[in-house]
């Protein structure tokens, strides 16, 4: 089973804005920064998650400085716009 992590930026503390599902193969993450996703990527990457995704608040630069999952494709963001 692969396991992913989606990386949410915004007014949070990543030592504690964090939960896991099923054994941890899914996680979510709460980051302040483009700085503190990149060391949890890292992170992320050493614990063998082999997918993660950015939310829609990462610029596509941003995105960039994240390193990637272990197949190597650059991380992504990822946003849903509500049709009105």
């Amino acid at each position: 089973m692969m396991k992913f992590a989606f990386l949410i930026m915004g007014d949070f503390d990543s030592s504690k804005d964090r939960a896991a599902i099923h054994g941890g193969s899914a996680q979510i993450i709460g980051v302040p920064s483009v700085e503190a996703a990149c060391r949890e990527a890292a992170a992320l990457v050493e614990d063998g998650i082999g997918c993660i995704e950015l939310c829609g608040a990462f610029k596509a630069e941003d995105a960039r400085r994240v390193p990637p999952a272990p197949w190597r494709q650059p991380c992504a963001p990822v946003s849903v716009r509500q049709e009105k």
